[in-house]
């Protein structure tokens, strides 16, 4: 029995494992909205997330859950070699739903794994989130701890632009801020990218047209469009030359590299809702925060800095 559990934690942890590939590129129900031509970039990951509010969203998922409330799902990896579009997610029956495991999986966490696709239409960043599966620690018969894992996801939202109505229970849950590598994520979880451009430079390309707003954090002031795509990030570097007709160096300064050959991370602040009439998640993005790296001749260390706050209007 020891045996079974573990092997099934290994099981119910295949979804984080085939997050690191290619295998997310390929088209299933959830993420068929991307082919709309004014969304210009997107890209799918897990995020874990905990909220410091008076209701608990985890708690309420599992009972919920329990109860046959809310419907359960588990994922099924191999479908998209069928070539077409499948459902990734199917229903189980409450009663297979292994939380009523009490000795196994303890409800002592506070976390929730979401299924998420970030993604760039008509210039603004947007979030849809397609299902939630609260983390539960998990212990052999004996009480060793073998480490967290979800028993299955709810919440299944196909449709990115749900619609809501006057009469829907809507929550607020509460803020997050997560800073993520686009590199990494575009490597192995990217699905669309236009003129293959990262997300921080179509961000930063927009900006050059007109559309949103951005702050330098470090001077606290407004960049104008026009001056975009030739900002520096850093202080004019100076330089020296010998004149030959000249006994003594001459000075100049001239303009350091462009900010965006240093983009690194991308910090993104979200506000969370949970709509318990249509058992779905919704999160607003109304601000993403772009990071350089550079090196630090002062410090002879390469830093990571929060450089530039945009807002989408």
């Amino acid at each position: 029995m020891r045996v079974f559990y573990i092997l099934l934690l290994a099981l119910l942890q295949t979804p984080l494992l085939f997050g690191q590939n290619k295998y997310w590129t390929m088209p299933y129900k959830y993420n068929s909205f991307i082919n709309n031509s004014d969304i210009s970039w997107a890209c799918e990951m897990y995020n874990i997330h905990s909220f410091n509010r008076p209701f608990s969203i985890h708690k309420y998922l599992i009972n919920s859950q329990k109860s046959g409330k809310i419907k359960s799902y588990h994922t099924v990896i191999s479908k998209w070699i069928k070539g077409k579009i499948e459902d990734y997610y199917f229903e189980i029956d409450k009663k297979y739903h292994l939380i009523s495991q009490e000795e196994t999986y303890k409800d002592t966490t506070d976390e929730v794994k979401f299924h998420e696709i970030f993604y760039l239409e008509d210039h603004k960043l947007k979030s849809h989130i397609i299902t939630a599966a609260p983390l539960l620690k998990v212990f052999t018969s004996t009480g060793i701890y073998l480490g967290n894992a979800i028993t299955s996801f709810s919440s299944l939202n196909y449709y990115s632009k749900q619609k809501y109505n006057e009469k829907d229970s809507i929550i607020y849950l509460g803020n997050t801020y997560s800073i993520l590598n686009f590199d990494s994520l575009e490597s192995g979880l990217g699905l669309k990218k236009n003129y293959g451009m990262t997300l921080p430079l179509a961000l930063w390309y927009d900006l050059s047209k007109g559309f949103n707003s951005v702050i330098d954090l470090k001077s606290n002031s407004t960049i104008s469009p026009q001056n975009i795509m030739d900002f520096s990030a850093f202080d004019s570097t100076e330089h020296t030359r010998v004149i030959d007709s000249m006994p003594d160096f001459l000075s100049y300064k001239v303009p350091g590299p462009p900010a965006f050959s240093y983009f690194s991370d991308i910090g993104i602040s979200q506000e969370w809702y949970y709509n318990k009439t249509k058992d779905v998640f919704f999160a607003n993005i109304s601000k993403v925060y772009l990071y350089i790296e550079y090196y630090d001749e002062k410090s002879f260390l390469y830093l990571n800095e929060k450089r530039f706050e945009i807002n989408f209007k």
